[in-house]
């Protein structure tokens, strides 16, 4: 469930309705053992990854509909990044994989065939 609470944050929510959400599974968590999930999370996060795999889906965050990106290490699964992105198109990709490829010294990225994604792989 600490994976979660980091989860929930990194997607917008507050520390305190992460730990109130997860009570609805039983889960009672106070926004300090929230906020220490979330910083052990960082922690955790590897420091370099040569292979990565994007993609993006949906979410509400506030009555309203997000894209979300999201950047897993290859090899392992672990993720990456999760990215609130202000646009879907092939430009901000760009910059959105870019900005990660960069952090993590990427030398490789796996993505589907979504039109968007086709020129920024091409790029990389």
């Amino acid at each position: 469930m600490r994976g979660w609470a980091a989860l929930m944050h990194a997607l917008g929510m507050s520390l305190r309705s992460a730990g109130d959400t997860l009570s609805a599974f039983g889960e009672s968590l106070s926004h300090t053992s929230v906020w220490r999930d979330v910083q052990e999370a960082g922690e955790n996060a590897p420091e370099r990854a040569s292979a990565v795999g994007a993609d993006e889906t949906h979410a509400r965050m506030n009555g309203k509909k997000k894209v979300v990106g999201v950047v897993t290490d290859a090899r392992t699964g672990q993720v990456l990044g999760l990215d609130v992105l202000v646009e879907r198109d092939s430009d901000a990709f760009m910059d959105w994989i870019g900005r990660r490829a960069d952090e993590f010294g990427v030398e490789s990225i796996a993505a589907d065939d979504l039109n968007t994604y086709k020129p920024v792989v091409e790029r990389c």
